[in-house]
């Protein structure tokens, strides 16, 4: 029987929460295995069984925890002397309920520990806004901004340390924002996602409006954008009565170009050294294809390996900025051995509309006899070593090279993949030409069904449905555009349309009545309660919409006429500007509602 183990070593204080740690013992001799065993079995898992083991801790366990082992042949063995583990818990904290303040006030936030508090480390941040930030309830300073303060409390003993958050609203704070770009900076071709996080004013909703060049182009809180060139972009947030403004500038890299050089004819079985470029001049890294051909690819002027055949060399680039450029060609021709032709497309892959050059790469034979002849199908395309071609569908092009004693027929294979359809008109939506006819409180949803693709959209949005609106206060034309890229064959397609919103369409055609409306809305302006009344006996139900003059909705209210007329609750309703949209029967009324507080 082998002699007992020694107590295993390791570390021997965790934090609860999950982890790991490496134990082992020495190694004892005429011993086959080592059994380990935990107490309590479900504080952990013992991965292996050799004198040296992983403990896989179970998150949810907290505690002291004996290790020992056994070092074991045939006749078994006697465990060792146990390790003690203190897996701590990590301390339980709350730093307290959310709540609102007015704008100035001090306060002390409700940090609480549910352990000795003696033996905790406290921090809250941001510090700057407390009186002592090390303290479990540290007194503010007077609060401007509505704010989230973070608490982090640490056990002195077992150095565990656990956080918490309260968010303290500021009423009648101002309001502010901030805006980001990720990232601030971008390659030609590339996108940044904006951003607006906005703090105070009335916060029960931010509305906001980005515009580019004074046009507004998205409502979206986080619009994704691909500008072309260096843009500035302005952003505003209203909360229902204040609007903040601000901008943001996202700068664009060119795309570095490459030059892979002019090209070179050598002998049979020869070697050749290229030389390519970039600009504008600077530092980059070089990208040579094919590779295997190459003694080193990563350099501005490779060699090549002996070459028996004639072939075509690329050249990317790619600049300090990661912006990477398009390809540049060029050719070696091998002069020697029998006439042959290795011809190749670049691309060879192309999305309907794009174009391709086709590359004849001639070898050996008689140079200076060398004619040529391409054709798609019986149709004779040119007459040259290269040529350019649009081709509408996949095509088999051929290629017929003669030099004066031998001809040789190639061919080479173009695949043309088909451009996504975009529909953004659908056969049931109202429209005109390509302008889609919308009332001015209604919401205009497009929605695309292209399967393996991604969408971006003119107001920034990425999911392939567009919502659009208007402020519900008159005309408005709005432009939108898609682009809808197959995410397969990478094929992109740009579609646009129009959406016009007025008062002619909310009835589609059936215009309401001549003559001043019977409906009566009072007072206006109003306070916390407003009625709508008719002058004419009226029955059945009557639907009331409130409106900001942004499009948003805020209030609907259906009920029956009464000699009272109907009352629309305000109590919620920050002061401002709203539309009333009432609905009787045939008639649609819209009406004007300033609606101010300080109205009894």
């Amino acid at each position: 029987m082998p002699l007992t183990a020694a107590q295993p070593t390791g570390p021997v204080q965790f934090c609860s929460g999950g982890g790991s740690g490496s134990y082992s013992t020495g190694l004892m001799a005429n011993t086959t295995s080592y059994l380990w065993t935990l107490t309590p079995p479900e504080a952990g898992t013992v991965n292996g069984s050799s004198n040296s083991v992983e403990v896989i801790w179970d998150p949810l366990f907290a505690g002291i925890v004996q290790l020992k082992v056994a070092a074991q042949n045939d006749c078994g063995g006697p465990y060792s002397t146990p390790l003690d583990i203190t897996i701590a818990p990590h301390p339980q904290i709350s730093a307290g309920n959310d709540t609102t303040v007015l704008t100035g006030a001090m306060i002390e936030l409700k940090g609480s520990v549910f352990a000795n508090p003696q033996n905790m480390q406290y921090l809250w941040e941001p510090a700057s806004l407390l009186l002592n930030p090390a303290i479990m309830r540290p007194q503010t300073i007077p609060l401007i901004n509505t704010t989230v303060f973070t608490l982090q409390v640490t056990d002195s003993e077992s150095g565990c340390q656990s956080t918490d958050e309260v968010l303290v609203e500021v009423e009648g704070a101002p309001l502010i924002a901030v805006v980001t770009g990720l990232p601030m900076s971008i390659c030609n071709g590339g996108t940044s996602q904006l951003g607006i996080q906005a703090y105070g004013g009335n916060s029960g909703g931010y509305q906001y409006s980005w515009y580019k060049g004074g046009v507004l182009f998205s409502n979206q809180q986080f619009p994704v954008v691909n500008p072309s060139v260096t843009t500035t972009y302005d952003v505003e947030v209203w909360d229902g009565s204040n609007t903040f403004s601000t901008s943001i500038t996202i700068e664009v890299w060119a795309l570095p170009v490459a030059d892979a050089g002019d090209n070179l004819q050598i002998p049979f079985n020869t070697q050749a050294q290229l030389s390519g470029n970039a600009f504008p001049p600077g530092n980059y890294f070089y990208n040579w294809q094919p590779a295997e051909l190459l003694n080193n690819p990563a350099l501005w002027n490779p060699s090549t390996i002996l070459l028996t055949e004639s072939t075509l060399f690329s050249l990317i680039v790619t600049d300090q900025h990661g912006c990477i450029s398009y390809s540049d060609e060029m050719y070696i021709l091998v002069e020697g051995s029998g006439l042959t032709a290795n011809p190749m497309a670049v691309p060879d892959t192309l999305c309907f509309g794009e174009s391709t050059t086709l590359y004849a790469l001639p070898s050996g034979g008689v140079p200076a006899g060398y004619t040529y002849r391409w054709l798609d199908g019986t149709v004779v395309l040119s007459d040259q070593p290269t040529l350019e071609v649009t081709p509408s569908n996949t095509t088999v092009f051929n290629l017929e090279l003669y030099d004066g004693f031998a001809t040789v027929y190639r061919e080479v294979t173009v695949t043309v993949n088909p451009m996504p359809v975009v529909t953004l008109i659908g056969p049931n939506v109202h429209h005109e030409n390509n302008t889609i006819l919308a009332c001015v409180f209604d919401t205009v949803s497009i929605v695309l069904n292209n399967p393996d693709s991604r969408f971006l959209w003119s107001d920034g949005s990425t999911s392939k449905k567009l919502e659009l609106w208007t402020s519900g206060l008159s005309f408005d034309l709005r432009e939108i555009w898609v682009e809808v890229t197959d995410t397969l064959t990478r094929c992109m397609t740009r579609a646009g349309a129009n959406v016009l919103f007025n008062f002619i369409n909310c009835s589609y055609g059936v215009e309401n009545p001549e003559g001043e409306s019977n409906i009566t809305v009072y007072p206006n302006p109003a306070g916390d309660k407003v009625i709508v009344r008719s002058s004419v006996k009226t029955q059945g139900d009557c639907l009331i919409q409130l409106f900001g003059i942004r499009g948003e909705l805020y209030s609907t209210v259906t009920d029956q006429w009464s000699a009272g007329g109907i009352g629309l609750d305000l109590q919620n309703i920050s002061d401002g500007l709203y539309l009333l949209r009432i609905i009787s029967g045939n008639e649609t009324t819209v009406v004007k509602l300033m609606v101010s507080k300080s109205v009894d």
